[in-house]
């Protein structure tokens, strides 16, 4: 475990700090992230072949509400796989009100000394510079702003840049997983799978079941798609916990009701813009974008131009102090 890198067609893929694109190299996660691609392609095979044909309603469903959900789940969790979670880069350097000297000075005029800041650099990612909101992840090698976890299902760490991907995956997977479920409830009732055990005889013949129909004698498909529903429904639900355990600590450390702090604790410090109010682009798979003057105070570092290729040290910060 930890940072790795591959070379295809001069493109340097992996988690190093000199990587081109970020690619999380892990065997496991890999495996996991094909799974979870595959299941969702199996049931829209067995969908597609064995659960609309019957209806004009099933393929109208299929076509303008799971494809769809299925296509965006599809590309947000490729975009989740991709997508640098918000690596500290090398070069990064703390920001002005974290510097050695204004925390000095801070400390003198204060009546208390226990807000002192301590400037921490990560041993792991050579000496580099750690942000108060960042975290060490193993299994990628590198420290990460506002890590939540490490996903093998989507083989990648879960953090500020990427997390609007992640939720918006579990989003479309549940509509598509739902809308499924639909299909299966139609087609179950369709083709009686269960149904005949307590409705009349009388009223049974008005339904006009056809057993002959493709798909009704294939109760494996059917297996296959329900398996896929419930699992995935359970895992949306238990997302949706740890999300609103999540958003419960966040926004109870709110400092100030600016527009800093108010991009810096909603919902739009996961899913971009300018704005706390719900946007259109939200539901979209698109890249996220803060503003200029909230970045930093998001990311909680500044890049140090000068030594781009070197770990943040205090002498270098002098220096670029006198001389600005």
């Amino acid at each position: 475990m930890g940072r790795k890198d591959c070379s295809v067609n001069g493109t340097l893929y992996g988690t190093s700090f000199g990587a081109e694109q970020w690619l999380v190299l892990n065997k496991v996660a890999i495996v996991c992230a094909s799974l979870n691609v595959s299941t969702h392609i199996l049931v829209f095979l067995s969908l597609a072949i064995n659960f609309i044909s019957y209806s004009p309603m099933a393929i109208i469903i299929f076509e303008f509400i799971y494809v769809p959900c299925l296509g965006f789940a599809l590309v947000s969790l490729f975009m989740t796989s991709i997508t640098d979670p918000g690596a500290v880069p090398m070069g990064a350097w703390p920001l002005e009100r974290y510097m050695p000297i204004e925390i000095e000075n801070q400390n003198e005029n204060s009546q208390t000394r226990n807000t002192r800041h301590t400037i921490e650099q990560c041993e792991k990612c050579e000496g580099n510079y750690k942000p108060p909101l960042a975290r060490h992840d193993k299994i990628s090698g590198r420290c990460v702003v506002k890590v939540d976890h490490f996903c093998p299902w989507v083989c990648n760490v879960i953090g500020v840049f990427n997390r609007k991907f992640f939720i918006l995956f579990a989003f479309y997977t549940f509509l598509s997983s739902t809308t499924a479920l639909v299909l299966l409830v139609m087609r179950s009732i369709h083709c009686s799978y269960g149904v005949g055990a307590w409705i009349p005889i009388i009223a049974w013949n008005k339904f006009n079941f056809d057993h002959d129909i493709v798909g009704c004698k294939k109760p494996s498909s059917f297996s296959i798609l329900a398996t896929h529903a419930v699992v995935m429904c359970v895992f949306f639900s238990t997302f949706v916990t740890l999300l609103a355990q999540y958003l419960a600590v966040t926004k109870g450390s709110r400092r100030g009701t600016n527009d800093s702090e108010l991009v810096k604790t909603e919902l739009n410090e996961i899913f971009g813009g300018s704005s706390n109010r719900f946007e259109w682009h939200w539901l979209l798979p698109l890249t996220v974008e803060f503003p200029d003057e909230v970045m930093e105070e998001l990311l909680g570092y500044q890049i140090d131009y000068f030594h781009r290729d070197q770990h943040w040290q205090q002498n270098y910060f002098a220096e670029s102090f006198n001389t600005s």
